[in-house]
């Protein structure tokens, strides 16, 4: 048989074919192994390759075999590359079109269930008959052959897969072919024409057994495919530069690609150039027309940067301009610098806020060494920009920490964590500081530590005013607790604020085990205030109004003794937080209240003896003032008569004394009597005139008109003048008892004069006639009149004295206030 294929010239050309085929299949297949493999599409392209040399070689093999189990084995092999090529096929097209997501296990194992079936029929077709059920012997160039001569059901059921495979494949190359750039184009028309002319010859044998059944012409088509196919990987870099790969790369370009043509028409762009375009869809567009704003003129102006403005900021795009090798086509790429820029912007920004910090701010590698000092490091330390940098923060060490301290804190910093304290250093001038200082690393995006940044503020200062504050407030403890009474302050939810030792003496406390507590709570324990809720309602008045309020309280002591205390309440806000509360000052006035209960006891016994003066006394002396006027009527013995005249005499003046006695005790009853304004005129004009009713022999006359003024006193007002005027006829020993009455005004008060011509009182005695310090009736005084009078004018806020006449007698000046 073989001698027959070396003379039939038809066959051995079919067989050199096949054999050249075969060769170069494999070639190709180990030269993209060798370059590809580490891609998906060089592999399946390598598998499909050495699939199409099992199917050439199978259809080479089959023309030795004379015999029909020779025949099925060989087809048997065949098949493996026939039923193996449409899956690989379109596997390939798949990735070459970029879907690679579709590509998977499950999709695989699919796709290979009727292949995986149909080798075992094809290697047991004589038994059942499914592939092939009848064979035969055909001639060829005079050289027998065998052949199929009929095909089963399962043939024609994996051939319209195989064909409906190999249609797919073939449209999502022609979908690449649409909707790709004119740069891949060269390669579809590579991969499309030797798609054709294996598919073409495949359908011409099954279809028509052309050119004979023996001979498959399929082999020969994939003959040119290989060629085809070798020149695509050759001179288009079918496999290192795909559809897939453009989309994966030119897609994922975050710049924006515009490829223009000879005529500045767009020819191709990826979706980061749409925000450039005026249409979704520029390719074809001539570039100028197409561009949004005045990028085009912008572009022309050759500028380095375009702007564009956009929504809802400006963008910045940096032009570059690349030509293609063949010099028709050319690439412009538009990078967003928007980001950038405003990185820029910021860092600027932020480099400027460091400079303008008033903090002391530096950099240091990660070795410690200075790097960049803001002009606030200067102020603070001492140290300029030249001396600091290249230097490291040892030069602020002031000796006060140990190389532990240092140790524990770069640890700190190296970790990845932040430090801060405050730290003692010193400043280039030898003087030490206080900084409260925060030091942390400045991490990369792999969490690396690249540099270390240190923010230093001064705080002496601050810390010398804290040191002073607490000393001021523990002065000011000290000084509240020297108070004897209870002082402490609160808050609107009833929390102590403050609390002086007398306050927490109180409940049987220390300050601190108040302070900080609600008092109810204490109360509950110590139950030393008997109305906690009306204490409350207060508090809480005085809060809510804002007035100070006074009242009186009664609380027990921790053995269970009773004080009144006077307690007054004012509001205030603190000034850490500016929080509503109230200050509390209880004045223990227990004693003071048994001194006032004693003191009313008094007043009702001076009442009592107030009113035997005025009542029992009087009557029992004017009753002997009217047996006196009787004896006198009856009795003409002259010294019996000057005797009587005596007791008279007497008895009078012991009316009028009683009279001066009721009216102290009325002075003393009424000491919180209340004020009423009176007309000076009208007080004075009254008394004069009755006291020159009672005197007929004394002359008493005014040396000035008395003003009509208006003082605040008390009824007893009549009392002064009324004491002073009988005083200076009483003590007077002229002939004429001479006395005169003047009032004169001064910016706020008015003096009254009472001046009489008796025989004026020694200097000596000025000072002790009113019984001025001892207020009582024993005192160095002339008697109980001048005592009321000086009484009566101090509490009304004046002044009395006494002043020498001229040429003789004596002046009584009183000085009262004027109402303002």
């Amino acid at each position: 048989m073989v001698d027959g294929f070396v003379g039939s010239p038809v066959l051995l050309s079919y067989t050199v074919v096949h054999i050249l085929t075969t060769m170069l299949s494999l070639s190709v297949a180990v030269y993209t192994a060798r370059n590809h493999w580490d891609k998906s599409l060089g592999q399946v392209f390598t598998v499909l390759l050495v699939s199409a040399s099992i199917w050439t070689f199978g259809s080479l093999a089959r023309f030795f075999t004379s015999t029909p189990d020779g025949f099925v084995a060989v087809s048997t092999f065949k098949y493996v590359g026939i039923v193996t090529a449409p899956v690989l096929f379109v596997l390939f097209a798949l990735l070459y079109d970029g879907k690679t997501q579709w590509v998977t296990r499950r999709m695989v194992a699919s796709l290979l269930v009727i292949p995986a079936i149909t080798v075992p029929i094809v290697g047991t077709a004589q038994l059942h008959g499914l592939f092939y059920s009848d064979y035969m012997t055909t001639a060829v160039d005079n050289v027998t052959v065998l052949s199929v001569q009929t095909v089963g059901p399962w043939y024609w059921l994996y051939v319209a897969y195989g064909w409906g495979l190999v249609a797919i494949g073939s449209g999502l190359l022609i979908h690449a072919s649409i909707t790709r750039s004119r740069f891949y184009w060269a390669q579809l028309l590579v991969l499309l024409p030797a798609i054709g002319i294996a598919w073409i010859t495949n359908i011409l044998y099954v279809g028509w057994n052309w050119p004979s059944p023996a001979l498959d012409p399929t082999p020969i088509g994939f003959a040119v495919t290989c060629l085809l196919l070798g020149f695509g990987l050759f001179s288009t870099q079918l496999v290192e530069v795909s559809p897939a790969a453009r989309s994966l790369v030119f897609e994922a370009i975050d710049d924006a690609v515009i490829v223009v043509d000879g005529n500045d028409r767009v020819v191709d762009v990826n979706s980061a150039a749409q925000p450039l375009f005026r249409d979704t869809d520029p390719v074809g567009e001539e570039l100028t027309t197409i561009l949004v704003a005045d990028v085009a003129q912008q572009i022309a102006a050759g500028v380095d940067t375009v702007e564009l403005g956009g929504d809802p900021k400006i963008r910045h795009y940096q032009y570059r301009e690349l030509s293609i090798e063949s010099g028709e086509e050319r690439v412009l790429i538009f990078t967003d610098v928007t980001d950038r820029m405003e990185r820029k912007r910021e860092l600027e920004q932020f480099r400027e806020a460091v400079e303008q910090t008033a903090h002391a701010v530096y950099i240091t590698d990660t070795d410690g060494t200075i790097e960049y000092v803001n002009p606030a490091f200067e102020a603070v330390t001492g140290y300029s920009e030249a001396e600091a940098v290249g230097a490291t923060p040892r030069i602020l060490q002031s000796g006060e920490y140990d190389e532990a301290f240092y140790e524990e804190f770069w640890e700190t910093i190296v970790a990845g964590e932040q430090w801060k304290d405050e730290i003692i250093d010193q400043r280039a001038d030898g003087e030490e500081i206080l900084l409260e200082q925060t030091i942390a690393p400045i991490m990369d995006e792999d969490g690396r530590h690249q540099r270390f940044v240190a923010v230093a503020q001064d705080i002496t200062e601050r810390q010398e005013s804290k040191q002073a504050l607490e000393q001021a407030r523990e002065e000011l403890r000290q000084i509240i607790d020297l108070i004897p009474d209870p002082l402490f302050a609160k808050n609107r939810d009833d929390g102590v604020l403050l609390s002086n030792e007398a306050n927490a003496a109180l409940h049987g406390m220390k300050p601190g085990e108040i302070e900080g507590r609600r008092e109810r709570e204490i109360e509950s324990d110590v139950e030393n205030i008997p109305d906690f809720e009306k204490y409350r309602q207060r508090e809480r008045a005085v809060i809510e109004t804002g007035e100070p309020m006074t009242s009186e309280e009664e609380l027990r002591d921790p053995n269970g003794e009773k004080h009144v205390f006077r307690t007054t309440r004012i509001p205030f806000e603190t000034t850490e937080n500016d929080e509503d509360a109230v200050l509390v000052y209880a004045r223990d006035v227990s004693e003071l209240k048994e001194y006032e209960q004693e003191l009313e006891q008094q007043r009702d016994n001076l009442e009592i003896l107030n009113e035997v003066l005025s009542h029992d006394v009087r009557n029992d002396l004017q009753l002997v003032t009217a047996y006196a006027d009787l004896l006198v009527e009856e009795c003409e013995d002259d010294e019996i008569i000057e005797d009587i005249t005596t007791i008279q005499e007497s008895a009078d003046h012991a009316v009028e004394l009683t009279e001066t006695a009721r009216e102290i005790a009325d002075v003393m009853l009424s000491a919180t009597e209340q004020a009423q304004q009176v007309d000076l005129r009208n007080v004075l004009e009254k008394e004069v005139s009755e006291v020159q009713s009672s005197y007929p022999d004394a002359a008493v006359t005014y040396g000035t008109t008395i003003p009509s003024v208006v003082i605040e006193t008390t009824d007893m007002i009549s009392s002064v003048f009324r004491n002073l005027l009988k005083n200076a006829i009483q003590h007077n020993e002229q002939t004429v008892a001479e006395v005169t009455v003047s009032a004169t005004e001064r910016d706020d008060v008015v003096a009254v004069r009472i001046a009489d011509n008796g025989p004026g009182i020694p200097d000596d005695q000025k000072a002790t006639l009113f019984g001025k310090g001892e207020r009582d009736l024993e005192s160095a005084g002339s008697g109980m009149g001048l005592y009321l009078v000086d009484t009566l004018v101090t509490s009304y806020g004046g002044e009395v004295w006494i002043e020498d006449n001229d040429p003789d007698g004596s002046i009584f000046v009183v000085e009262l206030p004027k109402t303002r």
